[in-house]
């Protein structure tokens, strides 16, 4: 079920000695109209004038008296397909389609053309070698300088005593205790000893992970410049064989839904995403003929395999882009669309390095297996359909739709009708019929 996306809220009219003029105001079903209200004065001239204001400033028509029209804004029908496109939840099922195609091709042996052996791996160790040495905080604050103490004896005789009792002392001067002090020093002097050495030792765990990442790193440039060498030297040797592949593929349930439709409101991009999913089989009937020297030393007889295949997309979602524009040719019309390049991935089960590996009639027609193997298997890193990723890109293209303006007839009168656009509207004229 669809819920029409925009209800009438206004009309209006006018009538002219020359037209008939009819604005119809169109507003989603909850919330307020798209346009504050005007306050028009209710005469005749002021009507007349606010549509005639409308007809040029809305629709962009400012020759609407020369002729017959029709016009819709572009934004009301961007707005009403991205609305319907969302509530429709558009999807297509397929099942039990069936395709039949054969081909025949010539393998030739890959060169190391574009094999990019330069790394830009980061040899930078992410240590972090600053260290902060402890600091001995202890108070070495004490009495350098005292006053003497005296003391006199306390004498008694004939009845009465004089004397006794000491005057001084206390600390006269106070610095730090030279003890503590050295003590001090010496401790500090074990902290920033500490430091130090654990900041050597990080730099030389720096410099060795650095240079034996370099290492690794320059091993990894010669193992694949060694691998660049062998393809070369074998693609050197000539074609390695004839492949005639007969294929049926036949779709599993597989569905495709449209998403996030959006047109854009001046109506001339629109972008959309296809879900897909389920899978699909091929049965693949394989005849393999070995040619030139590597093919004929690894395969002395030809054979033939028969195998079924599984195929499904690397990446479910399929995201596609266009431009819109309206073409007018003397009396014609047409939308041309202009599709960006689609990448589509998909990843086929089992790999063909699988299949090659594993195929009895392979083993027994080709005495070379020895070559064979090590020949596939080095070569699966560097070509990704032995891995079974596959990847079609469906070239950019324009799709040009002719649209239809036929006579129009009104009463007695038939209309020829002629179709135009711009910035804010889609225009259909309509002159008498000769």
């Amino acid at each position: 079920p669809i819920v029409v996306p925009v209800k009438l809220s206004a009309i209006a009219w006018s009538i002219t000695d020359k037209q008939i003029t009819s604005i119809v105001q169109l507003s989603p079903p909850s919330g307020n109209p798209p346009s504050p209200k005007v306050e028009i004065v209710n005469t005749y001239t002021a009507i007349r004038d606010q549509i005639a204001d409308l007809v040029e400033h809305r629709f962009g028509l400012d020759d609407a008296t020369k002729s017959s029209w029709v016009a819709v804004r572009k934004d009301l029908l961007s707005s009403t397909m991205n609305d319907v496109a969302a509530q429709a939840n558009i999807c297509i099922s397929v099942s039990a389609q069936s395709a039949k195609q054969n081909a025949s091709s010539k393998i030739k042996l890959p060169s190391g053309a574009g094999i990019e052996c330069s790394s830009d791996r980061s040899c930078e160790s992410s240590r972090t070698c600053n260290f902060e040495a402890s600091v001995d905080r202890r108070d070495c604050d004490a009495c350098i300088l005292s006053r003497p103490r005296l003391c006199s004896p306390r004498v008694c005789a004939f009845g009465g005593c004089v004397g006794g009792g000491c005057t001084g002392g206390g600390c006269i001067q106070r610095g730090r205790d030279p003890v503590c002090a050295l003590a001090q020093g010496v401790q500090n002097d074990i902290y920033r000893a500490e430091a130090a050495g654990k900041k050597l030792d990080c730099e030389r765990l720096k410099a060795t992970e650095k240079a034996t990442c370099e290492v690794e790193k320059a091993g990894e440039k010669l193992l694949c410049e060694a691998g660049k060498e062998t393809l070369n030297r074998i693609a050197a040797t000539g074609n390695f064989a004839n492949l005639d592949v007969g294929t049926e593929v036949k779709t599993n349930g597989l569905s495709v839904c449209l998403r996030d439709f959006k047109m854009s409101p001046t109506f001339d991009n629109v972008s959309f995403a296809l879900d897909v999913n389920g899978s699909a089989s091929a049965d693949i009937d394989v005849k393999f003929v070995p040619l030139d020297i590597v093919g004929h030393l690894a395969c002395q007889f030809p054979w033939t395999e028969s195998k079924t295949f599984t195929a499904s997309l690397r990446e479910s979602r399929v995201n596609i882009a266009s431009k819109v524009g309206l073409v007018v040719e003397s009396a014609k019309a047409r939308l041309d669309f202009a599709v960006d390049e689609i990448p589509i991935k998909a990843r086929v089960s089992p790999s063909p390095t699988e299949f090659l590996l594993t195929s009895v009639n392979m083993n027994v027609s080709c005495a070379g297996m020895g070559l064979v193997r090590p020949l596939v298997v080095s070569l699966t890193p560097f070509i990704p359909e032995l891995r079974g990723e596959i990847e079609n890109r469906v070239p950019a293209q324009n799709v040009a739709t002719d649209l239809d303006l036929p006579v129009q007839s009104i009463g007695n009168l038939k209309l020829k009708v002629a179709a135009r656009d711009n910035p804010l509207a889609f225009i259909l004229l309509g002159t008498p019929a000769q």
